[in-house]
Parts: structure tokens; sequence; C-alpha cells
């Protein structure tokens, strides 16, 4: 990881993100910590975390992703 890149905790993502989507694409709208999918099926923020490829925030501009489940998941810049 370089220098600009900066890693995204289960926290932080909580506190910036609005909507994520995972890598078996479901897509999450998060309220606080809590994630409800579309179907209305809810998760705990992390449990899912690991499996979460990218998110938005409030104006669905992509603050974070990852490429692969087993990198980590990078503030976007």
């Amino acid at each position: 990881m370089n220098q600009k890149q900066q890693r995204v905790s289960s926290c932080e993502l909580a506190f910036r993100a609005k909507f994520i989507r995972t890598f078996d694409d479901e897509y999450y709208e998060l309220k606080g910590s809590m994630a409800v999918e579309r179907k209305g099926k809810v998760a705990r923020l992390a449990d899912i975390y690991y499996r979460v490829r990218s998110a938005q925030n409030h104006q669905r501009c992509q603050i974070a992703k990852r490429k692969k489940p087993e990198e980590e998941l990078i503030l976007h810049q």
C-alpha cells in the first residue's frame, strides 16, 4: 500500500458511507453500524465488512473500494 492510500476501518465506513456493495452483488444502505439490503435483510456492518467491494457517500460518489476480497478496503481520493 503506497502512502497516498489509506485503509478504511468498519467504524470509519459507518461514519463516511451511506451505501455499500459487496462482492456477492448485494446492495446495502447503511444506518449507523447496521446495513439494510433492498429486500429488507439486515446485517451488522462488522459482519459484512470483509465482503464490501465499494462504498458510496450520500451523494452516491464512490469513497472506498477494493478490487479483490483479500485486499484492504482503500479510501478513494
